[in-house]
């Protein structure tokens, strides 16, 4: 004679299984979404500040890619997305060296000589890359919005479109709101990447 318990065994096994697959599927959907949501939040407390400011205050490491050379600069940004004042700090050959920016910012004018450093495609400029990122922060639309952790700390990626063909990622610190790193992606490279640092506004 069959025993019917033993048969029952698998079925009853399989059905517990699918039920705590069914679980943590739901579970992790809601992880996700809450996410998304912290996500979201923070992205308009951020957006709300930079709105309510007059401007921007950071120091930024950026590295120009060209493809077949790379041009590195320091600055000092104190503007909004409409420009503002600019002050090289490294290389040291131009240090200390103070300009007006606007927001197109293809070139540094400075007692009527220039420091250009070129063009990267599709409208993009080292120059002129905070302002335009700064108004993308403001009102741009967001493509992509997620948590994620660089260098050890937790941060916030945005992605929008710059420009038809160029876009950008910024990533915010998730605690204090502000921008830690930010790249603008043209001709399928990071043309411009932008270290910041002693960001106020």
């Amino acid at each position: 004679m069959t025993d019917k318990n033993f048969l029952r065994a698998p079925a009853r096994a399989l059905a517990l299984a699918l039920v705590f697959a069914l679980a943590f599927i739901i579970a992790l959907s809601l992880t996700s979404c809450s996410a998304s949501r912290r996500a979201e939040e923070k992205m308009l407390e951020l957006r709300t500040a930079l709105l309510a400011s007059e401007k921007l205050t950071a120091i930024a490491r950026i590295r120009a890619d060209y493809g077949e050379r790379a041009f590195e600069f320091k600055i000092k940004f104190t503007g909004d997305a409409d420009g503002g004042e600019l002050e090289i700090l490294e290389p040291e050959s131009v240090a200390g060296i103070r300009a007006r920016v606007t927001g197109s910012g293809a070139e540094l004018i400075f007692d009527g000589a220039a420091l250009d450093t070129g063009p990267l495609g599709d409208g993009l400029s080292p120059v002129g890359i905070i302002p335009l990122l700064i108004s993308e922060w403001k009102t741009g639309f967001v493509d992509t919005l997620t948590p994620e952790r660089l260098d050890g700390r937790a941060v916030l990626a945005m992605t929008s479109s710059l420009t038809e063909k160029a876009a950008q990622t910024t990533w915010f610190d998730e605690a204090t709101g502000l921008p830690v790193r930010a790249e603008a992606i043209a001709d399928g490279r990071a043309a411009l990447t932008i270290e910041f640092e002693n960001v106020s506004y």
